[in-house]
């Protein structure tokens, strides 16, 4: 690895941290960590491979949108979660984006179990009726109540998926 990728992988591991951080906390990933996120993809593929690998770094992004912007139409998961693949997508480009989309729905399982798992009173009822009306509706609605937050924070299992996905496929625009 040389100097300038290495520079590359920590520009991306540290936004992977702030946005997962920022999102155990308070349940928000700001715009201020994912546009910045995702013009430095594009810039560091620029900068690594020209203005053909910033055009395949955009397209990364984009695929990336596309993956989550269905779900979040549903309100499935937040928009902040849809801004965060878009920018990983930009580092990881469209193939990166959908294996990572893939390793943090993995990963957001098991996350989401062990959170089911650790609830208390209401929550974990309301967790274990959802997974009902999954299995036997095979629809994906969510309980009626209230807007809280019912289930784990994605962000930390996205910034999993997308190292994971660099580590053992090696995919990655400027890294």
């Amino acid at each position: 690895m040389n100097p300038t990728q290495g520079l590359h992988l920590a520009v991306f591991g540290c936004g992977l941290a702030v946005a997962s951080v920022l999102d155990i906390r308070a349940r928000r990933i700001p715009n201020w960590v994912t546009v910045p996120l995702f013009c430095a993809g594009i810039t560091a593929a620029g900068l690594s491979g020209g203005v053909s690998a910033a055009g395949w770094a955009l397209l990364g992004g984009l695929c990336g949108l596309a993956l989550l912007i269905g779900p979040f139409a549903k309100g499935w998961t937040g928009a902040g979660d849809v801004k965060l693949l878009a920018a990983i997508g930009t580092w990881l480009g469209p193939l990166g984006a959908l294996l990572c989309a893939l390793a943090s729905a993995a990963f957001g399982g098991l996350l989401s179990l062990a959170y089911a798992l650790r609830l208390r009173g209401p929550g974990r009822a309301d967790v274990w009726t959802n997974l009902r009306l999954v299995i036997f509706t095979r629809s994906l609605d969510s309980l009626p109540g209230d807007d809280a937050p019912r289930g784990p924070p994605y962000a930390p299992a996205m910034a999993v998926g997308a190292l994971s996905t660099l580590w053992i496929t090696g995919v990655g625009i400027a890294i």
